[in-house]
C-alpha cells in the first residue's frame, strides 16, 4: 500500500500483467463483497501477458478502473451486480477490459470522462481516468471506454508487449 501512495521515479521494467490484475482483484475483493458486487475474471494467467511499464502506475490504473466498475455495478439491481475483468493477448500487445453491469456512461462522448475534473460519479473527483490515461499512454498504450451493448460500461487498456 505504501508503494502506491509514495511518489517516486517512473520505472520501466517487465511486468506480468496477469499477476498484477489478480493482485488488484484480490485487493478490492472485500470492497466488492461489501457492495454486493461479484467480480469475475476471464483469460487471466499469472505468467501471461508480459509487458513493460511502471508496476506502481499500472496498479493505480487497474485500481481506478476496478473501483469505478464496482461503484457502477453497485447501482444495478441486486442479482445483476457484476464486474468482469478480462485479459486478452493480441499480436502487438495485451489488453485488459473491465466491464460492469451498472447504468452505463453518464455522457454521450466517452472521451469527456478522461478530461481532468470531469466525473461520471456524484462523489468523484474527476482525476482518476485522466491520470489513468497519462499512465497508460506514456508507454505507447491506449485507454478508452464505451457503453456495453448488453448494458453497463466497458473500459479497455491496451499495452505494448515487452
Amino acid at each position: 500500500m505504501r508503494a502506491l501512495l509514495q511518489r517516486g521515479e517512473t520505472r520501466d521494467e517487465p511486468v506480468a500483467l496477469g499477476a498484477l490484475v489478480e493482485h488488484v482483484v484480490d485487493l478490492l475483493r472485500s470492497e466488492a463483497i461489501g457492495r454486493g458486487v461479484g467480480v469475475v475474471t476471464a483469460g487471466i494467467e499469472r505468467s501471461a501477458a508480459p509487458m513493460r511499464g511502471d508496476p506502481i502506475q499500472l496498479t493505480q490504473v487497474l485500481l481506478n478502473l476496478l473501483m469505478n466498475a464496482i461503484e457502477a455495478a453497485s447501482r444495478a439491481p441486486a442479482g445483476r451486480r457484476e464486474v468482469t475483468v478480462a485479459l486478452t493477448t493480441t499480436d502487438d500487445g495485451v489488453e485488459v477490459s473491465v466491464r460492469d453491469t451498472g447504468p452505463g456512461l453518464a455522457t454521450r462522448d466517452p472521451e469527456e470522462l478522461f478530461a481532468p475534473v470531469v466525473s461520471g460519479r456524484p462523489d468523484g473527483l474527476g482525476m482518476g481516468l485522466a491520470i489513468a490515461r497519462s499512465s497508460v499512454e506514456e508507454p505507447d498504450g491506449r485507454i478508452w471506454g464505451a457503453d456495453h451493448p448488453d448494458g453497463g460500461a466497458v473500459f479497455r487498456a491496451r499495452f505494448p508487449r515487452a
